[in-house]
């Protein structure tokens, strides 16, 4: 229910198996000089040692970049109070968590980011890519996008920044509710923090029912309507919705 599509699957860094990647140096930087002593003089120079991870087919490094940052669980971001010192009550873990699959929390960009300037070009893309990100409330959904460059926000391809599910075999009023509630973060969230860059296709909201639990859909299949924007885009209001269909009945 919560697992993630992506986990087996590896973004291309090449535009065909074999090719070498686009960007990478071909090219060996050229050693600093280093003073030499009477008895180094005639020593030969040393040789510096060749990359080896980035001399690896990019298909390995696609595996490898896959084992390292994909989880196969909803990455479960923290509440908007909690830092990185804070630890979250049991209680409030097993309520994030699915009954059959621990979520795994977010605590920032993972150290594998950092080891190189080459191998965060390459990984980035596929940690934010391939990874599903889980705000247990609008303002943690807030706090994540915020410091987010436009770069990695375009990156997203799985957000869920509401938690609490539809129940489908709830009433209407049940359902108007809930639709208000999510239209209203979604379109704060774009509007605020979006940057431009938050795309609606990587937003994802749930659906229960009590045959085959929670399902995470797009926005446009549980039938919200939107509007694209000079800034961006918004979730229309019912009214507008109502609005656009009397004009389409009309014509």
């Amino acid at each position: 229910m919560f697992s993630n599509p992506l986990k087996r699957s590896f973004l291309c860094l090449t535009a065909e198996p074999g090719t070498v990647c686009a960007g990478l140096p071909t090219k060996k930087p050229r050693a600093a000089a280093v003073p030499t002593t009477q008895h180094q003089a005639t020593a030969p120079a040393a040789v510096p040692p060749k990359s080896q991870f980035l001399s690896l087919p990019a298909e390995l490094r696609n595996e490898i970049y896959n084992h390292a940052l994909v989880q196969s669980s909803p990455i479960s971001l923290p509440y908007a109070y909690e830092t990185r010192s804070t630890t979250r009550s049991a209680s409030s873990r097993n309520a994030l968590a699915s009954a059959t699959t621990t979520a795994t929390t977010y605590s920032g960009e993972p150290p594998f980011l950092r080891t190189s300037r080459l191998i965060r070009s390459e990984a980035t893309p596929i940690y934010y890519g391939c990874n599903i990100f889980s705000a247990p409330s609008p303002a943690s959904a807030h706090k994540f996008l915020k410091p987010l460059s436009s770069v990695k926000m375009s990156m997203l391809r799985f957000f869920r920044p509401v938690e609490l599910a539809l129940e489908l075999q709830g009433s209407l009023q049940v359902r108007k509710r809930w639709e208000e509630s999510v239209r209203r973060t979604v379109n704060r969230l774009v509007k605020d923090v979006g940057k431009g860059s938050l795309r609606w296709e990587s937003l994802q909201v749930g659906v229960k029912s009590r045959d085959e639990g929670t399902r995470w859909l797009g926005l446009r299949e549980v039938g919200f309507g939107l509007r694209r924007e000079a800034d961006g885009w918004r979730l229309l209001g019912s009214e507008e919705e109502e609005g656009l269909m009397e004009g389409v009945v009309a014509t």
